[in-house]
């Protein structure tokens, strides 16, 4: 994500834990993970052992309903 993003429709469908959903909720990398395992982004997809994929619509609708309780 080093283009500025202006949309969400801009982004990928599927997007990493780092650093693009990182930048959209505005923590460091290690808080990003530490919310993937503890399971506290909505829309988390894992992918193997050690590889996640955030859905940008599950989030997208979360953060605009105000970011309550985790989706999933």
């Amino acid at each position: 994500m080093r283009d500025k993003v202006t949309s969400w429709d801009q982004l990928p469908v599927l997007l990493t834990v780092w650093p693009e959903t990182a930048a959209i909720l505005r923590v460091n990398k290690t808080r990003a993970y530490a919310m993937a395992r503890e399971g506290a982004i909505p829309g988390l997809i894992k992918l193997g052992r050690r590889r996640y994929r955030v859905s940008r619509d599950v989030l997208r609708r979360w953060l605009e309903g105000g970011g309550q309780e985790a989706v999933r």
